[in-house]
């Protein structure tokens, strides 16, 4: 994705700091390791807490003694800290955080004199994510709210071929038009099929296996008639307990009929 952006884009980060996964793809060696020297078992976040201590001036001169440290030494956010820390809110921007840094404290400093070197073979997630996330282009279908196809009479190679090959959601809107359940189930269809069966009730407290309460045939006919909606007083083991639900009938794996709360 970062390589495909960088070709769309026309460029990379401006110091040249390329993710981890670049390394196993390019020929080429990586510096850090020379380039931090008794530094580089530190992990990059902790080589940055360590940098924030530091003054402008200090990292400046640090930036002077590698590539890698050069890297390091110019990443945004330590220049951000500088200028909030010591200019506050009384700066102007002067297209970023070091040189905003740099026009305010440095007499005779000119906006844009500062000429990036690419550096290569500096591999950093740390480093890089951060830029990345700040710079890539936010494409228009990003932003669209209904951005999953809806297909009908899909085959099994097309979708294949479509979307479980290239790992894309799809919403099929006819799934289960062919459900019997569609044109068969109503109430009366149910209360002859379930007549007489227990159903469990999540108003008496019990377990889905266990309760027995309420049969099939007084759910339907009868209570899920008078109190579907609002407050339902169920009275078991001698306590009365209120509850508001919404009941309704969902069925199980084994084709059995269930309550169940909305």
């Amino acid at each position: 994705m970062v390589q495909r952006w960088q070709a769309e884009s026309g460029h990379g980060h401006p110091y040249g700091v390329q993710p981890w996964g670049n390394f196993y793809l390019q020929q080429q060696p990586e510096i850090r390791t020379s380039g931090l020297g008794l530094l580089s078992p530190l992990p990059d976040d902790l080589m940055l807490s360590l940098l924030y201590l530091m003054p402008a001036a200090d990292l400046v001169r640090l930036g002077l003694a590698s590539k890698a440290l050069y890297c390091f030494a110019h990443t945004t956010d330590l220049w951000k800290a500088l200028t909030v820390e010591e200019l506050g809110g009384d700066f102007q921007w002067c297209g970023s955080w070091r040189e905003t840094y740099l026009c305010h404290k440095v007499p005779g400093y000119k906006p844009g004199s500062h000429k990036p070197i690419l550096v290569e073979g500096f591999y950093s997630d740390f480093l890089h994510q951060p830029w990345f996330c700040a710079t890539v282009k936010i494409r228009p279908e990003w932003l669209e709210v209904d951005n999953i196809d809806r297909r009908s009479a899909l085959s099994a190679a097309e979708f294949k071929e479509q979307y479980e090959s290239q790992s894309r959601p799809v919403i099929l809107t006819d799934a289960i038009s062919d459900w019997p359940a569609l044109e068969k189930w109503d109430r009366n269809y149910l209360a002859a099929a379930l007549a007489g069966r227990p159903v469990g009730s999540p108003l008496c407290g019990m377990s889905w296996t266990s309760c027995s309460c309420w049969t099939c045939t007084y759910y339907i006919g009868g209570y899920s008639s008078s109190h579907a909606l609002g407050e339902a007083v169920a009275i078991s083991r001698g306590i009365v307990k209120v509850a508001v639900a919404v009941p309704r009938l969902h069925s199980t794996k084994k084709g059995g009929m269930k309550l169940a709360r909305c």
